[in-house]
């Protein structure tokens, strides 16, 4: 498989495109997008990487790992969980890459030096000072993620999550847009176009990705830091008198859970293939959805049956002007390319 030549080093990287009124709105609502930062050649030549290293072998399938366990079972990054599930149709691989990722490599070293101290600048309180990085490669037929977050307190100090997308030609029929879920308010689909950023706090929200219907291309940053804080703004939701207790940036993530219970059971099925899947392993798949009517069921408890009632009655509020206020991606009226 040949590689496109390529301009060395690039010259179309637009980091002004991180403009200030950008962080403010990831602090705002959790998350940004941001299209047309690394130009579309760029973009054509870490796609052809990726494709290159999938060619030789060296993507392996995507596991995602549950429960944080004192015994050790199963290990990521020095952390033990209870178990793992691979995910099928969805392949990755991590740095360092042993050949023909040349851009790759660069892109990992260059938002290291240029982006970082960048958004230090913005977001002094992370602390940011490295970063990790994942390419993935999602072949479609149906490929997809469940409802979660990156990581939490206990896992990593992980604080940002950028994803940039490498797929040329995307259309409503392809699928596999990103799905945010900004609590309290209605989730926000993206279409993973070529050179489009999207940046969130990995420690606070909840996404997925919706199943694919053709091979879909990814680059996955995050950013650590070594402060760990509680980092949205919630603050200019205060007008709005029957949502204060939604404000804890502690509260948004059972709530979202017991607001979308069904479809986050529904995600883990399309997921992982089903619990009729027979290259998946039914008890591990089981246990996760038996894990979050568990978790379910302990949130209703906690809250008591007046304040789930209005939770399930009232949320999720609508992309008023409020909202459309701070949603860049929104009141640009971003879609999918024509």
């Amino acid at each position: 498989m040949s590689v496109v030549s390529k301009k060395w080093p690039p010259t179309s990287i637009r980091l002004q495109a991180f403009t200030e009124s950008r962080t403010k709105e990831l602090e705002k609502l959790g998350f940004t997008v941001i299209d047309n930062v690394f130009g579309q050649e760029f973009i054509k030549n870490l796609r052809e990487e990726i494709c290159f290293l999938h060619a030789t072998g060296e993507l392996r399938n995507n596991r995602t790992y549950y429960s944080p366990a004192k015994t050790s079972t199963v290990s990521n990054g020095g952390v033990s969980f209870s178990f793992s599930v691979s995910k099928p149709h969805i392949l990755e691989a991590e740095p360092p890459f042993s050949q023909h990722a040349e851009f790759l490599s660069f892109f990992h070293s260059y938002s290291t030096s240029h982006l970082l101290p960048l958004l230090n600048e913005r977001l002094g309180y992370l602390y940011l000072d490295s970063i990790d990085l994942k390419i993935q490669f999602n072949e479609g037929k149906g490929g997809c993620f469940p409802l979660h977050v990156d990581t939490s307190q206990q896992v990593s100090n992980r604080q940002l999550t950028m994803l940039l997308y490498l797929n040329e030609g995307w259309s409503k029929e392809d699928g596999g847009s990103f799905r945010l879920y900004p609590f309290p308010y209605q989730p926000v689909d993206v279409p993973p176009l070529a050179d489009r950023v999207v940046m969130f706090h990995s420690m606070e929200m909840v996404h997925r990705v919706l199943p694919s219907n053709k091979p879909r291309y990814c680059v996955t940053l995050w950013l650590k830091g070594s402060r760990v804080t509680e980092k949205t703004d919630l603050t200019w939701l205060r007008g709005i008198k029957e949502i204060q207790f939604l404000l804890n940036p502690l509260n948004r993530i059972p709530l979202t859970k017991l607001l979308y219970a069904q479809e986050w059971a529904k995600s883990i099925g399309e997921a992982f293939g089903g619990i009729e899947d027979e290259n998946q392993n039914k008890t591990e798949i089981n246990g996760l959805l038996h894990k979050h009517r568990e978790e379910v069921a302990f949130i209703e408890a906690r809250l008591g049956a007046s304040l789930v009632n209005f939770v399930r009655k009232s949320l999720p509020l609508g992309h008023c002007d409020n909202f459309q206020t701070h949603c860049s991606f929104l009141s640009d009226l971003k879609g999918y390319e024509d």
